[in-house]
């Protein structure tokens, strides 16, 4: 007689039941915030962010002392003139291209014609705006042929100077790079001076101190008011920097 199969064992679980969500209504778990989504950014390009007009709430002090700030230009020459209002700056300074590339794309007429509507409409003098020159410049480079590419340089900045109706213009005025001696950089920059301020008309080239660092020219008081710069249509700016003094 054939023996009978023994029955399986039914398996049990190990592993504890899955509670059920507490129906209380102080369930701390339904006071989290929801999981978050990822949702993608779209891009806007630069001509289509606009500036809020409507946020200057800061009051324009009047005063003979003008202050203002070093102002984005993002987007365009114009905007600059916003955001030094914004702020409530009485003056203000910019950069007129990429101050990190040789070249840059020209103002066009809409940026020149806004820039000059609204420095009227929120009451700045062309004379108290201050464009900084180009980092890249230096006309005191012994190399000819870099010291022209900086004159290039220099020059275009200058005639978009003369395009915003501007006055002034701020600049480093430049470096030995180690290879020629103070008086011969002092000389190839007055020379370059003199050839771009004849290229133009009134605007005047402001000579920033510098703070002396490695070979750099303008460190001390001696050196703008030096003979033998012999430009025209000059100054001297006196930026906050330590300068040597004599």
């Amino acid at each position: 007689m054939q023996a009978a199969a023994p029955k399986k064992r039914k398996r049990t679980s190990t592993t504890a039941p899955k509670a059920a969500p507490p129906e209380h209504d102080d369930d701390t778990q339904n006071l989290l915030p929801p999981a978050p989504t990822s949702t993608k950014r779209k891009r806007v390009s630069k001509k289509a962010k606009e500036l809020d007009t409507t946020a200057f709430r800061i009051p324009r002090v009047q005063s003979p002392w003008k202050v203002g700030a070093h102002v984005s230009a993002r987007g365009g020459v114009e905007n600059a003139v916003l955001n030094a209002a914004a702020i409530g700056a009485n003056a203000f300074a910019l950069f007129l291209k990429s101050q990190r590339k040789w070249e840059g794309p020209p103002l066009s007429s809409s940026s020149i014609r806004l820039f000059k509507e609204r420095m009227k409409e929120y009451g700045y003098d062309p004379k108290h705006v201050l464009p900084h020159g180009n980092y890249l410049i230096n006309l005191g480079n012994p190399d000819a042929a870099k010291r022209a590419k900086s004159y290039e340089c220099f020059l275009d900045d200058l005639r978009r100077c003369e395009a915003l109706g501007l006055k002034y213009y701020n600049f480093h005025p430049g470096s030995t790079v180690g290879n020629t001696t103070p008086e011969e950089s002092i000389q190839d920059i007055a020379d370059s001076l003199n050839a771009a301020h004849k290229e133009t008309e009134g605007i005047v080239t402001v000579l920033e101190n510098m703070a002396g660092a490695g070979n750099v020219i303008g460190s001390t008081f001696a050196q703008p008011s030096s003979h033998s710069w012999r430009t025209r249509r000059a100054s001297a700016c006196a930026s906050i920097r330590a300068m040597r003094t004599l």
